[in-house]
């Protein structure tokens, strides 16, 4: 049986790429929130990955992988976040939030 896709939000920490220095303005690292079209946490992790290092920087860890329903249900998620969510399609199916480095 094939997993219904839904959109879910992490936490990704991510460090700079040796071979792309300047991405993240000369900073060691970043956390950024992830909203994705995924099937499951795994698939999550994996297409967060893959996007990381389009952009140029190296996935260390994402936390606190749910549903954007389930994290409503007990958080706020930012306005800047909330706006990407209707841009997610089949297509284009991942966003990144503000790199926040440090």
């Amino acid at each position: 049986m094939i997993a219904k896709k839904q959109i879910m939000i992490g936490l990704a920490k991510v460090i700079t790429d040796e071979a792309y220095p300047n991405v993240l303005n000369g900073a060691e690292g970043a956390f950024v929130n992830v909203l994705c079209f995924a099937s499951n946490k795994r698939d999550f992790r994996n297409q967060a990955k893959k996007e990381m290092k389009e952009i140029g920087v190296i996935l260390v860890r994402i936390e606190n992988i749910q549903t954007v329903s389930e994290r409503l249900q007990s958080y706020e998620i930012d306005d800047s976040l909330l706006k990407l969510i209707p841009t997610i399609t089949i297509e284009n199916k991942i966003k990144v939030g503000v790199f926040h480095s440090y």
